[in-house]
């Protein structure tokens, strides 16, 4: 993990793609009302199914391989033109 400087990250606003995997529940959203702080953000997501049979090595590649599948699918859209900086938010069209 490399975490960016307040300075480094003003210098490349809008030009940074921050990715990370994170295991969470799997809990019912309301799907009418986007959680606050991930409105002004882009966010690619991959979705893996779990359960207590992965060893922490097994969740560590499948962590990974999520890591992989999220980062290209936001390469790729940046590089479509699918996604741009207005102000503080990000847009995404679809």
């Amino acid at each position: 993990m490399q975490v960016f400087s307040d300075d480094l990250c003003t210098r490349l606003a809008g030009r940074v793609i921050n990715i990370h995997h994170s295991f969470l529940p799997n809990a019912p959203r309301p799907t009418t009302s986007p959680p606050t702080s991930t409105r002004a953000r882009f966010i690619a997501q991959e979705v893996i199914d779990v359960d207590h049979s992965h060893t922490p090595d097994g969740l560590a590649a499948i962590g990974r391989d999520a890591e992989s599948a999220a980062l290209a699918s936001a390469v790729r859209r940046h590089c479509e033109g699918w996604v741009f900086v207005q102000g503080r938010r990000t847009v995404v069209l679809r």
